[in-house]
């Protein structure tokens, strides 16, 4: 993958001059996603992920970050200001259940969406919304082929009862069968639970070389932790959750070399550029955003109304993100590389990826 220049952006909005009848001008982007609460250091990432795109733009949109701290309702609330009161062109929402819950209210007025989820249950059927995310058949891919590079043939998955997390596992299971490893333990865990002493006590038994914590925000943390007071040590695996400095902070230590597969970190050029502009490295949801920003400046190219602009979206080819090289499929998801990370020294290091 080459690096994304400058220029290219130039040349995209160069023809970016409508404004859409009854719009803002200069052309608006709402952004929901949690500025405050447990996940708001995701939040802000996803925010100088986007203002960092923005910048690079000629003509920058006008950028609307409403916190919705994670909640379903609040952002509900921000959908509905976003669109009838700042008239925003298009809309970015992070996380599966935010964009579950914002999808049916951009679909009904008309406004292109993008969630920042891997869950297809945001897009589809709907004509206006789409996400954006390596997807679990990409994720599960790379975790299996890395727990078979280091030739550990026995794993065992936590897997939280959330629906992202309940498909993950059902193709990360298939996956990990198709290669031929054993699955020797898994459990389903509810979102609320923090004390894993039980499962532990099974996990021990099993004795798994592997474990795969598919597992929501803050529970990650603690179930390593609480392993390592019982000097259960096996290899962990995660996904987009331990893309997360905070996660593996609340471990003090555990995750020490526990490795993870998310949305790709493209040749490293995005983490390079975001150290320099905001002083630490990027996390989960980020570079996303980043390359979210440049599919909606593309997609306004030769776009007099929203359904033009929509229509792009959709007819995107060979977009040249952060992240990769990439199309639009056809059910309203994007073919986004899939990359690993790895916990070292207490923080995340990248493997390149991408086309």
């Amino acid at each position: 993958m080459r690096r994304l220049l400058l220029g290219s952006y130039v040349a995209i909005i160069l023809a970016f001059q409508w404004p859409f009848p009854g719009k803002a001008d200069p052309q608006t982007l709402g952004i929901i996603l949690p500025l405050s609460g447990k996940a708001a250091n995701a939040g802000i990432a996803v925010r100088n992920g986007a203002t960092l795109a923005n910048e690079s733009l000629q003509q920058p949109f006008k950028l609307i970050f409403e916190d919705n701290e994670l909640d379903n309702a609040k952002t509900v609330t921000a959908a509905r200001k976003l669109i009838s009161t700042d008239k925003v062109s298009g809309l970015i929402v992070y996380a599966s259940g935010p964009s579950n819950a914002a999808a049916p209210i951009a679909e009904q007025a008309k406004v292109p969406m993008i969630g920042l989820s891997v869950d297809p249950n945001v897009s589809r059927g709907r004509n206006w919304v789409m996400i954006h995310w390596a997807s679990n058949e990409a994720v599960a891919k790379q975790l299996v082929s890395e727990l078979v590079r280091r030739n550990l043939k026995t794993v065992a998955i936590l897997t939280t009862q959330v629906q992202g997390n309940l498909d993950l596992e059902e193709v990360f299971l298939r996956t990990a069968k198709a290669a031929g490893l054993a699955i020797v333990f898994q459990t389903q865990i509810l979102p609320t639970e923090m004390e894993f002493g039980s499962v532990l006590l099974q996990l021990q038994r099993k004795a798994p070389a592997a474990v795969f914590i598919n597992l929501y925000y803050g529970q990650a943390g603690a179930f390593v932790l609480q392993s390592a007071t019982r000097h259960f040590s096996p290899q962990f695996c995660g996904h987009y959750v331990l893309d997360n400095e905070a996660e593996i902070a609340s471990a003090h230590g555990a995750l020490e070399g526990a490795f993870f597969a998310s949305t790709g970190a493209g040749d490293l050029s995005f983490d390079r550029d975001y150290q320099q502009r905001f002083g630490a490295r990027p996390i989960l949801g980020a570079i996303g955003a980043f390359d979210v920003v440049g599919l909606m400046s593309a997609a306004a190219q030769n776009a007099p109304d929203s359904e033009r602009f929509n229509r792009n979206l959709h007819q995107t080819r060979n977009f040249r993100g952060r992240i990769g090289r990439y199309d639009a499929l056809d059910d309203n998801t994007f073919d986004v590389p899939a990359g690993l990370g790895v916990v070292q020294n207490g923080s995340i290091v990248r493997v390149p990826s991408g086309k």
